[in-house]
């Protein structure tokens, strides 16, 4: 369903997060946006800002990564200091990741809802987390 991620995700979108944490027993959202910004060749700078609403605390939220293509159809997802996290291709519109930190098992399903609007679901367990996470983005014009 997307054949050229890289150009794909360029630009701006809205970003609504529900966040459930059965081991904190606590429940809280975020809303914002996410700005994909080409910084070279091939190089998008995922930068997420909003407001983080989790159990008692209520205020802004910042999020960055770094996208590298080495095909347009395909992601390479860095965290800060260059820490590889997992790789994307939508080209089906679907794609499932695993990735380990440290104990806690990440496990990600990445859903193309339209060319307009896609989903993520994180399911987080370990030992020091026991989390379920829903990213929903709507472009932005």
């Amino acid at each position: 369903m997307v054949a050229n991620l890289e150009k794909w995700l360029a630009g701006k979108w809205k970003l609504r997060k529900e966040i459930h944490d059965d081991l904190a027993g606590r429940q809280g959202c975020f809303e914002g946006m996410v700005f994909f910004e080409e910084i070279n060749d091939h190089r998008l700078r995922y930068h997420e800002e909003g407001t983080l609403y989790y159990g008692h605390h209520h205020g802004p939220a910042t999020q960055e990564y770094l996208y590298v293509f080495p095909h347009p159809y395909e992601a390479r997802i860095y965290r800060s200091q260059h820490r590889f996290f997992h790789d994307l291709d939508l080209r089906s519109g679907f794609w499932q990741v695993e990735h380990m930190c440290a104990r806690d098992c990440y496990k990600g399903r990445f859903v193309v809802e339209s060319q307009n609007a896609w989903s993520v679901f994180w399911d987080i367990k370990g030992p020091r987390k026991k989390l379920t996470m829903t990213y929903c983005y709507q472009r932005q014009s």
